[in-house]
């Protein structure tokens, strides 16, 4: 089998809201999750790339551009109905991607990651030095990092 070690980059971009993703990152765990590689992944990184949706991911709607659509509606730049689908989308975004965030887990175990060791189950704490993603031995892995 083959071996692939990834960090926290690949974390963050096989984790993140679904519009954030990278194919590649996406492609690398379903692999994992299929049993066609071993993904090795220092144990650190998980809380690393968790980090790092967390802080990078939450949705930003700026002050400034509900300013400048309330400007532009009342100059006449912007019809009212052009406005509200504007507001509409930029809401959808923020609801979506703060629901994608509050269901995001990114423990070990709902990650289905399984430590390089005998353990038949892994406590969620202490994190082992490495953590391998693949299914685990005797049991199905069933991966949702969003």
């Amino acid at each position: 089998m083959r071996h692939l070690f990834v960090e926290s980059n690949w974390v963050y971009a096989s984790c993140a809201p679904e519009h954030l993703r990278e194919p590649a990152a996406v492609l690398l765990l379903q692999k994992a999750r299929n049993g066609e590689l071993l993904l090795q992944l220092p144990a650190l990184c998980l809380r690393e790339g968790a980090d790092a949706v967390r802080k990078k991911c939450q949705p930003r709607i700026p002050e400034e551009m509900r300013k400048f659509l309330r400007a532009a509606r009342l100059g006449d730049k912007l019809s009212v109905e052009h406005s509200e689908i504007v507001t509409q989308a930029l809401e959808l975004y923020r609801s979506t991607v703060s629901h994608e965030l509050s269901r995001h887990s990114m423990s070990r175990r709902a990650y289905g990651c399984t430590a390089i060791s005998p353990w038949p189950e892994l406590p969620d704490e202490p994190a082992p030095a490495t953590t391998r993603l693949a299914p685990p031995p005797r049991r199905s892995c069933e991966i949702h990092p969003g």
